[in-house]
């Protein structure tokens, strides 16, 4: 009997495609502002919100019997992440304590969609990790059950951390994501 070498199982980084579309806010001062935001932004099953991210992660691989073991063929990670946030275009007049305020209010919220955005990133990666790490079992089922149940505690954990950091920054607010007048 003979063994039948394993060919090297290649698993590329994730192909990430990032996106920021803008809803535009027209008022004048701070509370126009909060009523365009509210308003205007985007809306999901939980609430409204002034910025939002959304990811989207797709995997895929098939699997080849080599020998005594079933490897990963054709390994592929795509993520999407799609960040909305507000733009607002001072009016004429617009004073520079307003427009300052402006500044805060979108660097806050782009960084606050920037973290979930990060969390979506570590999810791409760490499944690419969990592939690289566990390229081949003993069968083809034990192979696809491992990679669906650890591919799933992923997605928990980024779902959970996403959470969490809306809950300890109070979805930004803590972050700089308020406005007082």
């Amino acid at each position: 009997m003979f063994l039948v070498p394993i060919p090297p199982v290649i698993v590329p980084d994730p192909v990430v495609t990032e996106r920021t579309t803008y809803y535009t806010i027209e008022g004048a001062r701070e509370p126009d502002w909060v009523r365009e935001m509210n308003d205007k932004g985007p809306i999901d099953s939980t609430g409204n919100y002034w910025g939002y991210s959304h990811d989207s992660m797709s995997w895929s691989y098939s699997t080849d019997q080599v020998g005594d073991r079933c490897v990963l063929k054709d390994p592929k990670i795509t993520l999407g992440v799609n960040i909305i946030l507000p733009e607002w275009k001072p009016p004429a007049g617009a004073s520079p304590k307003v427009i300052e305020k402006w500044r805060n209010l979108a660097e806050a919220m782009t960084r606050h969609e920037g973290e979930h955005a990060n969390n979506a990133r570590d999810a791409a990666n760490e499944t690419v990790a969990l592939m690289r790490a566990h390229p081949s079992d003993a069968s083809c089922k034990k192979l696809s059950a491992y990679l669906r149940e650890k591919g799933a505690e992923i997605a928990r954990r980024k779902n959970d951390a996403n959470v969490e950091l809306d809950a300890r920054t109070r979805h930004g607010a803590l972050e700089g994501v308020t406005l007082s007048w």
